[in-house]
């Protein structure tokens, strides 16, 4: 069991830095779109929608992040509690229920930041497409709501 918790977190791992250099490679094209903007004038240039579009990319790394260091934390002995005790008090997980909860909410978070950027770029007029996700959102956080409910009254 700590053999594959190892090697999933092993390419866990190595998927946040992939999605970290994503949002390091939009950051800069936001950078330099802001400076085409400054310097031209340029309307096309949608600097605030390069920057949800990074922000996008970073969101997912810290979804993988954090399950990343929940698989850790549940499967990986620590003879030492320096990493237990390194890691902040919302990180910290006993259980896989406790992680399932703490991935919802950071993948909730992320819809959220995704839509954001979704209604952004739209280039129509407002229509009943844009509530569709933000409905499924919606709809999530009302069901972890529930679902932490009835976890906390066990």
């Amino acid at each position: 069991m700590r053999t594959t918790a190892a090697i999933i977190a092993v390419f866990m791992g190595l998927l946040t830095i992939l999605v970290v250099l994503l949002g390091i490679n939009d950051t800069i094209h936001a950078i330099i779109g802001f400076g085409e903007r400054l310097v031209s004038n340029n309307k096309e240039v949608k600097v605030g929608l390069m920057i949800l579009e990074a922000l996008d990319f970073f969101m997912i790394a810290l979804v993988f992040l954090i399950f990343t260091i929940g698989i850790v934390s549940l499967f990986i002995k620590h003879e030492d509690k320096k990493f237990q005790d390194s890691l902040p008090a919302w990180l910290k997980v006993s259980s896989i229920s406790e992680l399932k909860f703490l991935v919802m909410q950071s993948i909730i978070a992320t819809l959220f930041i995704f839509s954001l950027s979704y209604i952004a770029s739209y280039n129509a007029e407002p229509a009943l497409d844009w509530l569709y996700l933000p409905g499924s959102i919606l709809l999530l956080s009302l069901a972890l709501f529930i679902l932490m409910k009835g976890e906390s009254k066990k």
